[in-house]
């Protein structure tokens, strides 16, 4: 809108919409009809123009102050509402955006809800938010009962087992010393929660005593460790498990995980457990798996993730 004495400072904006105080003058002035002359009708219907003016400028930035990304001096009454500490180094556009994202919580931590919500908080540092929904058939089989008359062995290997296809010697430890065929499953480590994986094997070469098997590894084990054909309990579930995969920038700044950590601790349900998680390079969709002397121990996941 034009500078003009209809529009003093409040009432001013950047709109090429006709401001609303001589909008207020004009219908003031066609209603009176022929009884609008002179100064006087003038300056009554100016003065009564920028008085309703300013009272719906009042009511508009009133109104405004339940929007997020209008908000300013009411923020901190909104912030109480929705139980939101804001750090002492968050600007404003920082406390906007965590309000916006707990205003779209109010129906509940859906998936969309939650996206929306990290996306509000970090930007475009957030890449994608990952659900463990899918359990693997080794996962759900390696609890299953067997027959009774089913061969139970444990053995020992004798290399470190880094993820992908590997092929590893092993030895007999304990129980049947049954021949390994390609098709069995053996859960490697199964006493480590987090590290206890079932694995199908590939091929297997050797005797009973001793041989090589091959697999495909998802998750690394070391030199020495113990896998058995027998069935192992799932005493862990990674079924409400979620990864929020984030750029490096993200990873690498205090309070921007503080606030992830704030975030989903209010607003994901208490059965819902997450990791943060750096992709691997932009555009990679890709997470993990985590090598010795490569990777940040306790964010790069063990396992690779692909989205």
């Amino acid at each position: 809108m034009a500078l003009s004495r209809f529009t003093p400072c409040g009432i001013l904006r950047c709109s090429s919409r006709k401001p609303v105080t001589r909008v207020l003058y004009d219908n003031l002035k066609e209603s009176s009809g022929p009884a609008f002359v002179g100064p006087y009708s003038d300056a009554d219907a100016y003065a009564m123009a920028m008085c309703l003016g300013s009272a719906q400028a009042e009511l508009d930035r009133a109104s405004g102050q339940r929007v997020p990304s209008m908000c300013s001096e009411f923020i901190s009454g909104l912030e109480d509402q929705y139980e939101l500490v804001p750090s002492s180094d968050s600007s404003l556009n920082d406390r906007r955006n965590a309000l916006a994202a707990a205003m779209l919580l109010r129906n509940g931590a859906r998936i969309d809800a939650i996206e929306d919500g990290l996306r509000g908080i970090l930007g475009s540092g957030f890449v994608a938010y990952i659900v463990a929904r899918n359990v693997s058939p080794l996962d759900r089989n390696s609890g299953a009962f067997k027959p009774p008359s089913t061969p139970i062995s444990v053995i020992q290997t004798s290399d470190v087992i880094m993820p992908g296809a590997v092929t590893v010697s092993f030895a007999h430890y304990a129980g049947d010393k049954e021949v390994l065929k390609a098709g069995d499953v053996l859960v490697f480590e199964p006493n480590i929660n987090g590290i206890a994986e079932p694995v199908q094997l590939t091929s297997a070469t050797g005797d009973g005593s001793a041989g090589t098997l091959t697999a495909t590894f998802a998750k690394p084990h070391s030199s020495g460790c113990l896998a058995t054909t027998a069935p192992w309990p799932l005493w862990i579930s990674y079924q409400r498990h979620v990864n929020i995969i984030v750029t490096s920038a993200v990873i690498n700044s205090a309070p921007l995980m503080r606030k992830i950590r704030r975030f989903m601790a209010k607003w994901s349900r208490v059965v819902t457990t997450w990791d943060t998680v750096p992709e691997n390079s932009p555009g990679a969709h890709q997470a993990g798996p985590f090598y010795p002397n490569s990777g940040l121990p306790n964010i790069t996941p063990i396992g690779a993730i692909t989205y």
